[in-house]
């Protein structure tokens, strides 16, 4: 305490020796430069935590994305068309999209072994990487399908979807 005193004296005395306009000066500093300090520390940090946001997004979108890709490598490990299961084709297709995240909005059977399918939109990665495991591991190919771009980048209409086994 005995030195936070005596720097204090200092100061004061410092402060006396000056004239009016050096005084207002020096207080004038006095508020601004903690100020100043205090917003350039405030700024810093601000900065640095959008950038870890951004960082952070982008790091997501690349896990997904991985994600994505080892589905497609593990599906296509088979080396081919799995063997057909006895499971009916729309619990086929129900169970896949559900694992997949694609909403059917309707599934209609149409004769044996094939089915129309309206989906709602979906993420193209998403709905491709759907398809593949449909084919590749129970054997379901599209037959026809009719499909546009929706107004949000990546991400496909399907007006009409017709899978059947192959």
């Amino acid at each position: 305490m005995s030195q936070l005193s005596e720097l204090r004296n200092k100061i004061s005395a410092y402060y006396q020796t000056k004239n009016d306009s050096e005084q207002k000066l020096l207080l004038a500093l006095a508020i601004f430069l903690p100020l100043f300090a205090l917003y350039s520390i405030i700024s810093t940090v601000n900065t640095g935590l959008e950038q870890s946001t951004q960082k952070l997004e982008k790091q997501i979108e690349l896990n997904d994305w991985a994600a994505e890709q080892i589905n497609i490598i593990e599906s296509a490990k088979g080396g081919g068309v799995a063997k057909t299961s006895q499971s009916s084709i729309t619990q086929l297709i129900n169970a896949s999209a559900r694992k997949h995240g694609v909403t059917i909005s309707r599934l209609q059977p149409q004769k044996t072994d094939t089915v129309r399918v309206g989906i709602e939109e979906v993420g193209f990665n998403k709905f491709v990487t759907w398809l593949t495991e449909l084919q590749n591991r129970h054997g379901i190919a599209v037959e026809s399908i009719d499909f546009s771009r929706s107004d949000v980048d990546g991400r496909v209409k399907i007006r009409r979807l017709d899978l059947g086994r192959s």
